[in-house]
């Protein structure tokens, strides 16, 4: 699978927003998650420049999100916390967060939908700036 994620990498390199969708999808089918997002920050001050988020229930399409979503949807100001503390959070297993900082906290109970997984990680540049942030939400569990 990953040899031919690196092929269609190669192959697919006509705009930004393809290639991050090929990637996103890829990636949210690997991990199996219900929700994949990428937010791109802009160096020094972690501004929120771009926004691209990949959901279960429309497999093949990436959709790039409005300014409106990055700047008011809890999943932004998630991104915002990881980008300013320069750290990962992990949420295993259905929590009230109590073992959260009060401010984590907040934004977790913020999201619209139940949150039984997520994973939301810093992505640094060679400078050790931040330039992103990746969100993996709810493990889909296969019924066999």
């Amino acid at each position: 699978m990953l040899l031919g994620l690196a092929g269609s990498l190669f192959e697919e390199q006509t705009s930004l927003q393809k290639l991050v969708q090929l990637m996103m999808s890829h990636a949210r089918e690997y991990l199996h998650c219900r929700r994949i997002a990428l937010y791109v920050l802009a160096p020094p001050d972690g501004e929120i420049t771009a926004g691209f988020e990949n959901v279960n229930e429309a497999p093949l399409e990436t959709r790039l999100l409005c300014n409106e979503q990055l700047r008011d949807s809890p999943f932004g100001a998630l991104a915002r916390y990881v980008s300013s503390k320069r750290q990962v959070i992990r949420i295993n297993g259905i929590s009230d967060y109590s073992d959260c900082c009060a401010e984590l906290a907040r934004l977790l109970r913020s999201v619209a939908v139940p949150v039984n997984q997520f994973l939301s990680v810093p992505i640094y540049n060679a400078h050790s700036a931040v330039v992103g942030v990746v969100q993996l939400l709810n493990k889909v569990v296969d019924c066999y």
